[in-house]
């Protein structure tokens, strides 16, 4: 969107020159109508959606500062889905992405971006051009877009979003109770060097993107891995549905000013110049200085989050040693109130299966297939283990190896005596585990 793109630019600019600005040819640059109104309505909607950043970027400890945030978008979020769409208290409570609370934050973001964008009209007729303001827009968005590529992507390089191997409560669900969710991130997990390809080319976009000459290549892969990123997110019912919307409509915006001519260069074979930012600063050193931090934002993004995810690696590699009790444990007897209770598939009560993954979570798996999350704490020395869900007691157990691969829990739980006799399961033994790459499929 510079002026040859946006509005037009005149050899004979208007008599009074009233806003008139100049582009980085020198020439003076005019807006059409429609175009100042829609830069103004972007304007106000891009910097409420990419707030609090940027100051989450620069600490691990961002959770006080967005509590604030979000705490203030709730003051008003919350009335206008009571009110408005009658929702409950309970339908308002998540703060996820996907949730009634962000698709009302994302109305109430297009209201008083429109609501702006019509007072600023009226206050602002004049001024014919944005030039200036266009450009750090498109500094906010390009920083905002390549941090979130970067983050995301180093979490994939490492891997450590989609787990690597899946997690062992995944591995132990029939294929027909995952949820697509669930599937995506097991598909994913399963290869890590896929996983790794896809954070990598994440990471290069948003290195890209962060260095102002090569924005234009930054958002064409920034654009190709986006749309394929959002399918997913749409097909797999993976609940960052906004998010992957907007970060491709990021894209979209920075490429915008260049997509006609990377038209007629590809289609046309024509030759063709790609754009020239707006200077912001009457100093060329002021402006090689912004051009000095950008890279240097950029470098310390990749740094930071290499970091972060290459310790994250250290535990995700490491849980069979650091998780006590760690695996997939078959429950061969459960005795509860003296009674032996047989695996009935249609028992919602009878343990089937408990799984010790990340230290301080244990999952249990009923007889009827359900699984529930626990909090646990398991004190090795007293041979201990403390099962609690939503801050009430479930569980109180002692365990006892008893040779090998098996061991036995006797406590209490729900209120019952339960004695549970369980045996070791190789998780190797899943061919999602073992079986890898081979030239030859024969």
């Amino acid at each position: 969107m510079d002026a040859k793109d946006a509005g037009e630019v005149l050899s004979n600019p208007p008599a009074d020159g009233r806003g008139a600005a100049t582009t980085a040819g020198g020439e003076v640059a005019w807006w059409s109508w429609g175009t100042r109104v829609a830069f103004r309505f972007c304007f106000v909607y891009w910097i409420l959606y990419i707030l609090p950043f940027p100051f989450i970027a620069f600490t691990s400890n961002y959770r006080p500062l967005t509590a604030k945030y979000y705490s203030f978008w709730d003051a008003l979020v919350s009335p206008v889905g009571g009110r408005v769409f009658g929702l409950h208290a309970a339908d308002l409570a998540q703060q996820g992405s996907d949730s009634h609370w962000n698709y009302i934050q994302l109305l109430c973001y297009l209201t008083i971006a429109g609501l702006a964008a019509v007072i600023w009209t009226g206050l602002d007729r004049k001024r014919v051009a944005y030039l200036k303001m266009y450009e750090w827009l498109r500094i906010c968005l390009r920083i905002t877009l390549g941090y979130y590529f970067i983050y995301y992507g180093m979490e994939k390089v490492f891997p450590n979003q989609m787990p690597s191997p899946p997690l062992l409560w995944t591995l132990s669900t029939p294929y027909g109770e995952l949820n697509p969710f669930d599937q995506l991130w097991a598909f994913i997990g399963s290869s890590p060097a896929y996983e790794m390809f896809c954070g990598w080319m994440e990471t290069i976009a948003g290195a890209l993107l962060i260095i102002p000459r090569t924005t234009v290549v930054g958002a064409v892969i920034a654009i190709g891995v986006m749309t394929n990123v959002l399918l997913l997110n749409l097909c797999y019912d993976v609940p960052v549905k906004l998010r992957a919307f907007h970060f491709l409509l990021m894209g979209v915006f920075l490429l915008a000013p260049d997509a006609g001519r990377l038209f007629r260069l590809g289609l046309l074979g024509e030759k063709v110049e790609l754009r020239r930012p707006t200077r912001l600063f009457e100093r060329r050193w002021l402006n090689k200085s912004l051009v000095v931090l950008q890279v240097a934002f950029g470098a310390y993004v990749i740094l930071f989050n290499a970091l972060l995810e290459f310790d994250r690696r250290k535990i995700e590699g490491n849980l069979e040693t650091i998780t006590p009790l760690y695996g997939i444990w078959i429950v061969e007897e459960f005795t509860e109130d003296g009674q032996v209770k047989p695996p009935l598939v249609t028992d919602g009560n009878r343990w089937r299966r408990v799984v010790f993954n990340y230290p301080g979570t244990v999952y249990l798996q009923m007889c009827n297939d359900d699984w529930t999350r626990y909090n646990a704490e398991v004190v090795l020395d007293k041979k201990a283990l403390t099962m609690t869900k939503d801050g009430g007691m479930s569980g109180a157990f002692t365990f006892k190896p008893t040779g090998g691969d098996s061991m036995t829990l006797t406590g209490n739980w729900d209120g019952h005596a339960v004695d549970a006799k369980l045996q070791k399961f190789d998780e190797q033994k899943y061919p999602i585990m073992s079986s890898g790459f081979e030239w030859f499929s024969d």
